[in-house]
């Protein structure tokens, strides 16, 4: 079930979303550790109060961000880009597996703009994805080792973001929860 459509919740949403990616960003900047799987809880308990998500449903939305977190794992790995903060066993920072669980409890929000709008969604991710590492590049959390490394994640979340959004819907339509 996406967000009741309500022009009210769906910006207290993205707001909340964009302070959220903050927190976890500058939480990887101060080391907090553990404490930035916090941003994600507190979301979504808000998210519960706009959406049904059942166990089964939220399963479906964590394996989207289960997928992104591997490629962000495999950057790190390849060198695409290094993290001066500290890792989870996964050798991925806190911060960043946190930021995969926000994106993927946020999902319901973006069905409820891009749903059925797959060239919108994949443009969107092609810019958005990579400005975002780019933010965090900013905020001294990560860095990409060159520039081609910028393609490949636009390349990604070109086809990430809409097949994300796509699942996510297919999971709700099917009624998998």
């Amino acid at each position: 079930m996406t967000i009741r459509k309500s022009n009210n919740k769906l910006t207290i949403m993205f707001i909340l979303f964009n302070i959220s990616w903050f927190g976890c960003v500058f939480s990887g900047k101060y080391e907090t550790g553990f404490y930035v799987y916090l941003i994600p809880a507190i979301f979504y308990l808000v998210l519960r109060t706009f959406v049904n998500l059942t166990l089964k449903l939220l399963g479906a939305f964590l394996l989207v961000g289960l997928i992104g977190l591997s490629f962000d794992a495999l950057a790190l790995h390849q060198g695409w880009i290094v993290s001066s903060t500290l890792t989870t066993a996964l050798s991925v920072p806190n911060w960043l597996v946190a930021l995969w669980l926000l994106f993927s409890l946020s999902l319901p929000t973006y069905l409820n703009w891009l749903e059925d709008k797959w060239i919108l969604a994949s443009v969107l991710g092609f810019v958005l994805g990579p400005v975002s590492y780019r933010y965090g590049e900013a905020l001294s959390v990560l860095s990409f080792t060159q520039p081609i490394f910028m393609l490949y994640y636009g390349i990604f979340w070109a086809l990430f973001f809409p097949a994300s959004l796509w699942c996510c819907s297919e999971a709700m339509r099917l009624k998998i929860y």
